[in-house]
C-alpha cells in the first residue's frame, strides 16, 4: 500500500536516542536559521523542519496558502510526543498541529510570534503597515531585496546587529530563494492567520519567549490574556533581544528552555 500522508522534508541533528525535538522556522527564511538552537541541544533527536515551499519542502509549494494544511503535514512529520520550538510565523503552523484531533505534542515553545500578527485596537500586534509595506515591495524581482529588508527590520534595535546580521545574510546568500508565490502566500497567512482561541486551548505546558527590544512583534503581547489565561503556560522577555533572542542571548535563551523543560518534567513525574 502506498503511503499517502504529505510529510514536511526536514534535516535531523543531534542524539537519534534523544528525546525528540522539533523546529519549525518562520517567513521568508528556512530550517537552516534554526540551526544555533539545534546546537544548544545535543543530547535531544532534533528535527529541523521546512514549511512548504521552504527548503527541503519546497515540492510542497502547493500547501503554502494553507496554514491549516501545512499544520497536519507538520503534525504527520513528528514522531510521538515531541517537544517543539516554534519562531515567529512558524508558531501558527504548532499551535494549528497542536489542536488537530490526534496530536501528542508534548510542549511549545513560541520564539517572538504573535498570535494575530496585525494590530488592531485591542491588540498590540505587528504594524499593520509594516505588513502593507512587505506586501508593495514584494515583486517577482525583488524578492532577494525584501527578504535583506525583513532582516534588517528583525535586528535594526540590536547592539550586536553585525554579528547577527552576518549570519542570517550568509545563509541567504547560500540558498535557493523561494518562489514568488511561497512568499506572498506567507504575507497573506501573516495577514490574515489568526490562532487566538486555539491558543486559549491548548492543554499542553507552552512557553512563550519575546524579545524586549522587537518592533515585529512587540513585547506588549507577554501580558495578554491569550498569553496569560493558561495556567500550563508561562512567558519570558529577552530584555536585550529583537526578533532573534536565539543569536542575541543565546546563553539565557538555552537556560530559559531547559529551565522550562525541567518544571514540565518534574510535573509530570509528580503527577
Amino acid at each position: 500500500m502506498t503511503d499517502t500522508v504529505t510529510r514536511l522534508g526536514y534535516r535531523r541533528v543531534g542524539d537519534p536516542q534523544g528525546r525528540p525535538l522539533a523546529l519549525v522556522h518562520g517567513w521568508g527564511c528556512d530550517s537552516r536559521f534554526l540551526m544555533p538552537v539545534a546546537a544548544m541541544f545535543p543530547e535531544r533527536d532534533v528535527y529541523l523542519c521546512d514549511l512548504p515551499g521552504y527548503g527541503s519542502s519546497r515540492h510542497l509549494s502547493a500547501l503554502a496558502p494553507s496554514v491549516a494544511e501545512g499544520a497536519q503535514a507538520f503534525l504527520n512529520t513528528l514522531p510521538p510526543h515531541c517537544d517543539v520550538i516554534a519562531w515567529s510565523m512558524g508558531a501558527h503552523y504548532a499551535i494549528l498541529a497542536a489542536s488537530l484531533p490526534g496530536s501528542t505534542l508534548r510542549t511549545l515553545v513560541t520564539i517572538c510570534s504573535s498570535a494575530r500578527f496585525p494590530s488592531d485596537p485591542n491588540w498590540p500586534g505587528m504594524s499593520s503597515d509594516l505588513i502593507l509595506k512587505c506586501q508593495h515591495m514584494l515583486t517577482p524581482y525583488r524578492a532577494g531585496r525584501l527578504l535583506r529588508f525583513f532582516i534588517k527590520y528583525q535586528i535594526a534595535a540590536n547592539s550586536n546587529q553585525h554579528h547577527e546580521m552576518d549570519f542570517m545574510n550568509r545563509l541567504l546568500d547560500e540558498s535557493e530563494l523561494p518562489d514568488f508565490q511561497v512568499l506572498m502566500d506567507g504575507i497573506n497567512s501573516m495577514t490574515y492567520s489568526d490562532v487566538r482561541e486555539n491558543l486559549k486551548h491548548l492543554n499542553i505546558p507552552c512557553l512563550f519567549l519575546f524579545g524586549g527590544k522587537d518592533v515585529l512583534v512587540p513585547a506588549a503581547l507577554s501580558r495578554t490574556p491569550a498569553y496569560q489565561g493558561n495556567t500550563l503556560s508561562s512567558t519570558y522577555v529577552f530584555p536585550d533581544s529583537a526578533h532573534v533572542p536565539y543569536l542575541t542571548e543565546p546563553r539565557d535563551f538555552e537556560a530559559q528552555i531547559r529551565a522550562f523543560y525541567d518544571h514540565v518534567d518534574t510535573f509530570l513525574t509528580s503527577g
